[in-house]
């Protein structure tokens, strides 16, 4: 009897942790098998290979493949197809049709052999906000599987920016190249443990959200403006991070009025982190989510690393700026004033979030066409010295310490 099973598999950067990533793999999982697909994912153990803490994503604890984060060019040929082999085997060869999503550059390679071998379509879905591509290679293949519409940004912006440096993608071209990752989450009543160390304060900030590249400036913003508020006091919360650099750590605390606290994720996210926040800064998924929750909330720009604008009020973006709500012209320390101080945000927010557009039904009309043509790009450019040695230290075998070095460089 011919099989009707339909699988749909991930190759993402990781499985582990709580931040979009993990979010966007977990809340599509979910909406796939409730529309009867099996899913199976993989990842590549990601910067720091963080534990799996999502209860839906823990049966694929077996299926974390370190080698995967490092392209397939970089491999001997019997390398590359024991980790393919093992791919296939768990997808199984009982379905009627297979899908294959790849969320980073490195693993879309992976994803058009495995798909080629199997038959199925294979997506992929970009998933990072500012990602270039850096050499002719990638832009030769990402170039033939768009025009196949068989690649997607977070975002407009980051379609473009994915290109900018080969060429300018007309704006109707962008806008048919992003998906909404949907990788929020809602609060929800749960306890909160370490909130009742928080001293009495008059005025709660925090920031949502893992470790960004624009945080070294919201710090300092953060610092001018608790400097400049000496009659108030400020509890300063950090939800997600669990310390910062010292010297970042310093620039507020040498602030006698500001009281700093870290909290690791935990899922659920309790309702009572925004119940105390008077104001929360975060981007991405994490500023939708605190908006949902009623939150004064300050979006960051990732691309320039300043503040968009108060969500609602003046922008509605959420990691980067466009024409018609381009970023604000005032630093953070401004906004946090207006905010705290001004109370020039007291109205409804006027702005609305488009945060169900080309969501997970949009998507699944792209695995519809049959035709599937496949393309590999193995041979990479010259490596520079950086990559020639980690390619010399994969073919002899050493993933594991390659990958323990990693993990111990980005461990927080």
């Amino acid at each position: 009897m011919k099989s009707n099973k339909k699988t749909y598999v991930f190759l993402t950067n990781s499985l582990g942790g709580y931040s979009g990533g993990p979010s966007y793999v977990r809340n599509k999982t979910i909406w796939l098998k409730s529309k009867g697909w099996n899913v199976i994912a993989f990842d590549s153990t990601g910067m720091a290979n963080a534990s799996i803490l999502f209860d839906e994503l823990k049966c694929f604890s077996e299926n974390r493949i370190k080698e995967l984060f490092y392209l397939p060019a970089y491999y001997k040929k019997v390398q590359c197809e024991k980790v393919i082999n093992e791919i296939i085997r768990k997808i199984g060869n009982d379905n009627a049709s297979v899908v294959v999503e790849s969320n980073t550059i490195e693993l879309s390679y992976w994803g058009e052999i495995i798909a080629e071998k199997v038959k199925a379509k294979h997506l992929i879905y970009l998933i990072a906000e500012n990602i270039i591509i850096s050499n002719k290679n990638h832009f030769d293949f990402l170039s033939y599987k768009a025009e196949r519409n068989e690649l997607f940004s977070i975002s407009k912006k980051a379609y473009i920016t994915l290109f900018s440096k080969y060429r300018i993608v007309p704006d109707d071209e962008a806008e048919s190249h992003y998906w909404n990752s949907m990788s929020y989450i809602k609060a929800v009543e749960t306890p909160m443990p370490g909130i009742e160390n928080l001293k009495t304060a008059d005025y709660t900030i925090c920031h949502f959200g893992r470790y960004k590249d624009y945080l070294p400036e919201v710090i300092k913003e953060l610092s001018i403006y608790v400097e400049q508020e000496q009659n108030s006091t400020f509890n300063i919360v950090f939800w997600g991070i669990s310390s910062l650099r010292t010297d970042l750590e310093q620039l507020l605390t040498k602030a006698p009025n500001a009281n700093v606290y870290y909290f690791d994720s935990v899922f659920p996210i309790p309702n009572a982190l925004f119940k105390i926040s008077d104001v929360v800064i975060a981007t991405a998924g994490c500023a939708i989510i605190s908006f949902g929750e009623g939150v004064k909330t300050i979006s960051m720009n990732v691309e320039t690393q300043k503040p968009l604008g108060v969500m609602g009020y003046t922008t509605n973006q959420i990691s980067f700026s466009c024409n018609e709500y381009p970023d604000s012209n005032k630093t953070l320390s401004h906004l946090l004033k207006e905010l705290l101080k001004s109370n020039s945000y007291s109205s409804e927010p006027t702005l609305q979030l488009e945060v169900e557009a080309k969501g997970y039904n949009y998507q699944l009309s792209f695995v519809s066409d049959s035709n599937n043509w496949y393309k590999m790009y193995l041979d990479m450019q010259k490596p520079c010295l950086k990559s020639t040695l980690i390619k010399f230290l994969l073919n002899i075998g050493l993933i594991n310490v390659i990958s323990y070095f990693r993990y111990q460089k980005y461990s927080r």
